[in-house]
């Protein structure tokens, strides 16, 4: 997918979104992964690792925060787990999944709950969008 060069105008993040965080075990530990659920705001993903700091942890809060611009920008939740699906890591095995892994697990699982993923569908694109990330948020 191609983004657009042009910069879009998002609306403000509402001071409060509806999420559902998922608890996975990965192969750098405890992952938990929050998904919006909120359909006036539907964009955010936040990923927190069990273990304090670290390469990983810094990995997953940015990869979290990508995902986050990634849907506010139009790209559907599908192609996201699409493209983390299978990302493996040197620690991870078929029980514990690496972090990407375990993100495109909680987007499918939360979207599937929702029916963003249904069909290949995202129906955040019928929502406004904000602009709310994790740094905003002070993560």
């Amino acid at each position: 997918m191609i983004m657009s060069q042009e910069k879009k105008d998002l609306p403000t993040r509402p001071q409060r979104v509806k999420g559902e965080t998922i608890l996975i075990k990965t192969a750098c530990g405890n992952a938990y992964i929050t998904v919006s659920t909120d359909p006036i705001y539907p964009a955010e993903a936040f990923g927190i690792l069990g273990k304090s700091g670290g390469c990983a942890a810094a990995f997953l809060t940015s990869l979290t925060r990508l995902i986050t611009k990634a849907r506010l920008y139009g790209m559907p939740t599908s192609e996201i787990v699409r493209q983390l699906k299978g990302a493996q890591c040197p620690n991870s095995s078929p029980h514990l999944p690496s972090c990407p892994e375990a993100i495109a697990r909680a987007l499918e699982e939360i979207s599937l709950e929702t029916k963003n993923l249904e069909g290949g569908a995202d129906t955040r694109a019928e929502a406004p969008r904000g602009v709310g990330t994790s740094e905003e948020s002070g993560g």
